[in-house]
């Protein structure tokens, strides 16, 4: 898992954590998928990215990634709309003041 911080409008810090959903199953030997810690963040309402990790090796993709959270949580496409939103928000230029948005 990886972790951004960015600053709130009040100049505060938050964390976005980012998840690789195929890896983190396959290297904590999650066979099945209602028992993934991506649903913990879900029901938290905590901030997350999914990300990629070792395609080479994982055989995935981002967009892989992406279909398998909002298909084992059954989020759909509003999930993923929010996820892509979560992940522009959390891009180290828009954290760290370097882009307009």
């Amino acid at each position: 898992m990886t972790t951004r911080t960015s600053h709130t409008s009040g100049g505060g810090r938050k964390s976005v954590a980012g998840r690789v959903p195929v890896s983190t199953g396959r290297s904590r030997g999650i066979t099945d998928p209602a028992h993934h810690p991506v649903h913990r963040f879900l029901s938290a309402g905590l901030p997350f990215v999914v990300s990629s990790d070792d395609p080479g090796i994982l055989a995935t993709t981002l967009h892989e990634e992406l279909e398998w959270v909002c298909a084992h949580t059954g989020g759909g496409a509003e999930l993923r709309r929010h996820l892509l939103e979560t992940a522009r928000r959390a891009r180290a230029e828009v954290h760290t003041g370097r882009s307009g948005h």
